[in-house]
């Protein structure tokens, strides 16, 4: 393909490159196309085609789910969790309907707050009144009582009349109450109370030698140049920055020589509203994972990451629609989604955008290929046959369900060392930094994603039947 026909795409394409507002820019007076050093903020329309735009960390900056932090170990408090439920696994006590229970829940003993005098209500539809909790033991234990002690029996409320063990009895949080001229409500707390991450580190290099340093590819117009060492460079940190964005994993212990964080799929495994279908994803599976996603948040937009057999399906799936013209995209306006293929659909109010993401089907990567097995939260994964529903709302204080994190003034720094030539190819007349017959060089960027409110996204996972 000539070389004008991919610097020009037509239609142009918008935003996308790696970022085209904050890393890529001219060298002083060269016209090379990758500074050295911090790059100064520049647009550079010519880059676009160089750095092809099929990664996820650039559809985040693209939709405003990028913005950086000051430090590489952060945290947020995990906010609008205004109910938190628990089970009841042991019941002790005797007696009739005005006489007390305890209740064995699975609230491990230190965990402060979570209950308090309250409300709740049981698997039955009975409601108790708390009126103390105790931490003696492994986990908590409640004292409770009927709330009508005329009407309902203990029977009624947890299925025995006395005492149990080894149940398995939902018990749900309605309000918090007391009586009057008491001495103060106990302080509630909604868990967990907050999540942690740390920026991954990511890293890349060349060597470039004095006869490659002769090998320069030139724009159309003549005014920049650049080495496709450069953009070697430039798509591996791409790439790792999106492996690392996905998949890292920490154990918020800090780990001397190793600076990784967690990835979405790492927070999401575990704490995601997933799902596994058997055989091909069909329209019925879409709308039931969005319907359990609607208990979790009201946001309206969602975009949903797919490998290539996963993204088959759901075109197949829709196909009796015109996916491609629904409009009622706020988030994924269509400038913002040029150059990247996507199919949209619709359901109780909800937006999905789908977006085949390469990367789940990089089988030197991501190795496995076969049949999914395991459960919702673990198993062995063919992410060519993953959905990843991403929440694109905010939570009740307005903060972003998703953001990618990257160290404030450094969302990527390139830097060159000088042997007997510097970076754009010119020999070195006073002292070089290297004895080497040539330069380096090399760049870095700091990157992880923030997630709030984990069971506002999800994965569903395709095994064949």
């Amino acid at each position: 393909m000539p070389i004008g026909t991919i610097i020009n795409p037509t239609p142009p394409l918008v935003g996308g490159n790696f970022d085209a507002t904050s890393q890529v820019g001219y060298g002083a007076g060269s016209g090379y196309l990758f500074s050295s050093g911090n790059v100064k903020p520049e647009v550079s329309s010519k880059m676009t085609w160089l750095l092809d735009q099929f990664y996820a960390a650039d559809i985040f900056e693209r939709v405003g789910r990028s913005e950086p932090i000051s430090n590489t170990i952060w945290s947020w408090p995990e906010m609008g969790l205004l109910r938190q439920g628990t089970t009841v696994t042991d019941v002790t006590g005797t007696g009739g309907s005005t006489t007390s229970r305890v209740l064995t829940t699975t609230v491990p003993v230190g965990t402060p707050y979570f209950f308090a005098k309250m409300t709740v209500i049981t698997d039955y539809n009975i409601p108790l009144n708390i009126d103390s909790v105790s931490n003696a033991g492994t986990y908590q234990e409640l004292t409770v009582y009927l709330q009508d002690t005329t009407n309902d029996t203990w029977t009624l409320a947890l299925g025995i009349a006395g005492a149990g063990a080894g149940l398995s009895i939902g018990l749900g949080h309605l309000a918090t109450s007391d009586a009057e001229y008491q001495t103060g409500v106990d302080p509630r707390a909604s868990y967990p109370l907050f999540r942690q991450n740390r920026l991954n580190l990511i890293k890349d290099g060349y060597a470039l030698s004095r006869e490659a340093a002769k090998v320069k590819t030139y724009t159309p117009d003549g005014t920049g140049w650049y080495y496709q060492l450069d953009i070697q460079m430039m798509k591996r940190m791409k790439s790792d920055r999106d492996f690392a964005l996905m998949f890292h994993k920490w154990d918020g212990q800090t780990v001397t020589g190793k600076e990784t964080g967690n990835g979405i799929w790492q927070f999401l495994k575990s704490g995601g509203t997933n799902s596994i279908v058997d055989g091909a994803i069909q329209e019925d599976d879409i709308q039931d994972m969005i319907t359990r996603l609607m208990r979790t948040s009201s946001a309206s937009e969602f975009l949903v990451f797919a490998g290539s057999d996963a993204m088959t399906d759901v075109n197949r799936a829709l196909r009796p629609y015109a996916v491609q013209m629904m409009a009622n995209a706020t988030i994924f306006k269509d400038d913002k989604m040029a150059g990247i293929p996507f199919s949209r659909y619709q359901f109780a109010g909800k937006t999905l955008t789908f977006v085949h993401l390469p990367m789940f089907d990089n089988s030197a990567a991501l190795p496995y290929t076969g049949t999914y097995t395991g459960t919702a939260t673990s198993g062995k994964v063919n992410y060519r046959s993953m959905l990843m529903f991403l929440n694109m709302g905010s939570d009740d204080m307005g903060n972003k369900l998703l953001c990618m994190k990257h160290l404030q003034d450094s969302n990527m720094l390139l830097g060159s060392i000088n042997g007997t030539i510097d970076i754009t190819g010119k020999p070195v007349t006073e002292s070089s930094a290297s004895n080497l017959d040539g330069a380096t060089k090399f760049g870095l960027m700091h990157v992880a994603p923030e997630v709030r409110n984990l069971a506002a996204h999800g994965l569903m996972y395709r095994q064949d039947a």
